[in-house]
């Protein structure tokens, strides 16, 4: 049984059991059918965390449930699944299972972050739950976790612009970019074009529009 997972943003699957390895999220990103297909697997996977009695496997569970729900436009169930992410976490050990130690608290930042942001109804409190947890994920990156930092920035960037900042959206755009080039993952680049779709919208203005060229070029094979 494999789960979708946004780690990494989101980069990760697990197994029953318990392994780990690298993968898409197009399970959750994908048409509504995946979408639910995906969002069972995390329950199940869920339930089995609660069994095992690891808080941090619930938390990390409950998390991508939560951006399953925020796919499919389920407001409440999304903020009800993230908040339990959260006490799920603070519960946790630190003497947790081996193979989720990566999962710290950068990536459930990072998580609520893109939650917020997936939900098809924005609003000024999603905006700013999506920027505060954002920030506080760039901030605790070292800087050998330049791919977490891509995906982290192109996401913030995405949320200024959708939400009338391009001036900032645009110079946080051009930090992601700078990584993605040093960076040169297939996958980085692939979550470049939501940024390249908001930047469009602002072709008008001289930095947005600059930004939308740039990640064109990167893009382009």
């Amino acid at each position: 049984m494999h789960t979708a997972i946004c780690v990494d943003g989101p980069s990760r699957t697990v197994t029953s059991s318990g392994s780990s390895g690298t993968t898409s999220n197009q399970a959750v990103q994908s048409p509504t059918g995946h979408t639910l297909q995906a969002l069972r697997f995390l329950q199940l996977g869920q339930i089995a965390a609660q069994d095992s009695g690891c808080e941090r496997t619930v938390a990390l569970m409950c998390a991508n449930a939560a951006w399953a729900y925020a796919v499919l436009d389920d407001h409440k169930r999304s903020m009800d699944s993230l908040a339990r992410a959260h006490d799920a976490f603070a519960r946790a050990d630190a003497d947790t299972t081996p193979w989720v130690r990566f999962f710290h608290e950068a990536d459930l930042d990072a998580m609520s972050g893109v939650v917020n942001a997936t939900l098809p109804t924005p609003s000024s409190r999603t905006y700013t739950a999506t920027t505060e947890h954002l920030y506080r994920a760039v901030d605790a990156r070292s800087p050998d976790m330049d791919r977490s930092q891509a995906f982290e920035l192109t996401a913030l960037a995405t949320a200024h612009i959708r939400n009338g900042d391009p001036d900032q959206g645009a110079r946080i755009g051009r930090q992601a970019v700078d990584l993605a080039r040093q960076v040169r993952s297939v996958r980085v680049i692939d979550r470049l074009a939501p940024l390249h779709h908001a930047a469009l919208a602002y072709r008008t203005r001289g930095e947005t529009a600059e930004l939308a060229d740039e990640i064109a070029t990167l893009r382009t094979p």
